[in-house]
Parts: C-alpha cells; structure tokens; sequence
C-alpha cells in the first residue's frame, strides 16, 4: 500500500482529479475520490460508512496528513 502526503488543499483535490477512480483514505476511516466528473466523501458512523457521498469535499483540512493511496 502507497502513501501520500500533500503541501495544499489544492494540489490534494489536483491528485483525485489527476488519479480518476482512486481511492485516498485515512486511518480513521475517510475515504475521498473523483470519478465521473464527481467528488465522493465517505466518513465514519451513521450510514456513511457504507457508502460515499456524492458532490462532497469534506475535511479536507487533513490534506498533510499521511493518506493511504486505495485501488
């Protein structure tokens, strides 16, 4: 499994674009991904940790973070 870390908001949502159908994932279960001209959110607890949401762009704050590179 890969990780990446970004500098910018920006260069994070330019990697989900650049990388269609990708996965980034945490360790606490936030998932994000671009497909089809559209951003996906997944979060932990409730009926989001099952599937994504469509036309998120949550905590994105996290973009330093260590993120694990899915699929």
């Amino acid at each position: 499994m890969d990780y990446i870390k970004f500098n910018t908001v920006k260069s994070m949502v330019s990697w989900l674009i650049d990388n269609e159908g990708k996965v980034l994932a945490d360790d606490y279960g936030r998932e994000w991904k671009y497909i089809n001209f559209k951003f996906f959110f997944k979060d932990i607890g409730g009926i989001r940790d099952r599937c994504f949401e469509p036309d998120k762009l949550t905590c994105l704050h996290l973009y330093g973070t260590e993120l694990k590179i899915m699929n």
